[in-house]
Order: structure tokens, then sequence, then C-alpha cells
């Protein structure tokens, strides 16, 4: 048995997820939190944590980050100066998001969506992988779960992976291999000196949030412009004096109303 079908095998009986992962992810923990308070969390006041979830509409959700060469790997959290915040394009021109706009949400056949011509039509070139998938069987195979991770957030509701695990539900697209911890399995995004929040990586979960039309979602933080967080810090400095305040009754509290602040 190779090492693939090994995979598959073993995540079929979710073994992998409770017995061999568990070590990978303390080390991966470890590693997370300490790259990212050296590098980027001690230097702030407010708290820069790379598995920390906020909650957000996925609706305000519009645009998806192309220029990702700045970042250091998907699973730290950083914050970045720079125009690295004005690469990107619309979510609707991206032909995955559409083609699952179409298929959730007008019923259009995986197989007369754009995103499934494309694939396919490559299928036959010399390396062809696509989402682990070798073959076009294993590519469907692929789109028939995500068809089940809609249906199950559809009649149950949007979990987050650690409640996934500590429920002992598997899921659609991990289906049991899960060798990070689980915070990095979720929607990601980065937030841009404006304070926008732009999409990162989760497509599939966020196009169905957003077709199911959710008021809210959890998602992680992967980077943040310089010019956001300096805001954050001013404030988290406002927020104190306002605290010392309202405790001699001298003004009033405010819950901020931006999901990162």
């Amino acid at each position: 048995m190779n090492k693939k079908s090994l995979r598959r095998s073993v995540s079929k009986s979710n073994l992998l997820s409770k017995f061999a992962s568990p070590v990978h992810r303390k080390y991966m923990q470890y590693y997370c939190q300490s790259y990212t308070w050296t590098n980027h969390g001690r230097h702030w006041k407010t708290r820069v944590e790379p598995f920390e979830l906020i909650s957000v509409d996925p609706t305000t959700i519009k645009e998806r980050q192309t220029k990702r060469d700045v970042f250091h790997g998907p699973y730290v959290s950083e914050i970045l100066s720079g125009d690295w915040d004005k690469g990107t394009e619309p979510l609707a021109d991206y032909d995955l998001y559409q083609s699952l706009r179409n298929h959730f949400e007008s019923g259009v056949p995986w197989k007369n969506t754009e995103f499934y011509e494309r694939v396919s039509a490559n299928v036959d070139d010399e390396g062809w992988q696509k989402w682990g998938c070798n073959t076009l069987e294993e590519f469907e195979s692929r789109l028939d779960a995500i068809d089940q991770l809609y249906s199950t957030i559809k009649t149950e509701g949007y979990r987050t992976q650690r409640e996934l695990i500590s429920e002992d539900l598997d899921d659609p697209i991990y289906n049991g291999w899960r060798s990070l911890p689980p915070e990095l399995y979720e929607i990601s995004v980065v937030i841009n000196r404006s304070g926008e929040a732009v999409f990162f990586e989760g497509r599939h979960r966020l196009t169905i949030a957003q077709c199911l039309n959710l008021d809210r979602i959890p998602v992680r933080v992967k980077a943040r412009h310089m010019e956001w967080q300096k805001y954050r810090e001013s404030r988290a400095i406002t927020q104190d004096v306002d605290q010392v305040l309202a405790s001699t009754n001298s003004v009033d509290e405010a819950e901020p109303s931006h999901p990162d602040l």
C-alpha cells in the first residue's frame, strides 16, 4: 500500500486525527505562537495571536488576496507594512467562487460550471493534480464532499474545527486528516490598511456561508497591515483611558463595532 492509500484508509477511521496528529499539532502550535510573538506580537499592546478567531459578517468579504509572496507561510500571524494589501481581486472574478455560487444558488451541475471545465480540460496533463486528487474520479469525489459540507452547514449550522473534534464529528473536506491545530483549518483573512477583511484561505466555507446568508462566521486573521495595527493600538490606548473615566462615571463605555477591535 502506498503512502496516499494508507492516508486515505487511516483517515476514514479517524485514527490519525486521534492518535498520530496530536504530537505534530503540539509542535505546530508552539512554532506558530513562538514565531508570531517573537517577530510580531511582542512589539504591540494589542494581541497578535495565530489561533484567535474573530466573528465577521461573511458578506463583508468581497476581495481575495492575490499577492502572497510577502507572507511567511499560511500558519503564523503577521503585521506587515508596504503595498501588499493592494494586491487583491474581487471574489466575483474567481471562477471557483462563481462556480460554487452557481452550483449552490442556481442548481447548476458541477460538470456545467466554468471551474469544472477548466480543471477537467487539464486532467490528462503529465503530473496533473488538484486538491490532492490524481484522477478525474477523485476530483469528482471531492466535489461530492463539498456538496456534503454545504448540506451539513445548512442543516446543522456552522461549527468550528475545534467543535467538530470535541464532538467527535467528521469533516466532509478534511475527513480526519487534521495534523495541524484545528484553528489553522478555519477560514482565514488578512486585514488591509482600511480595516477591511480580505479573503485568504477557506474558499469553500466562505462561499457556502455567503450562499446560506449566515449572519456571522469565525475567521482567523492571517495578517494585518501595519497602518491598521497602529489604529488598533490607538483604540486600545483610548479604551484604557475610557475605562478609567467610566469607573468614575464620567463617560459611558461603548462596545467597538469592528470585529478586530
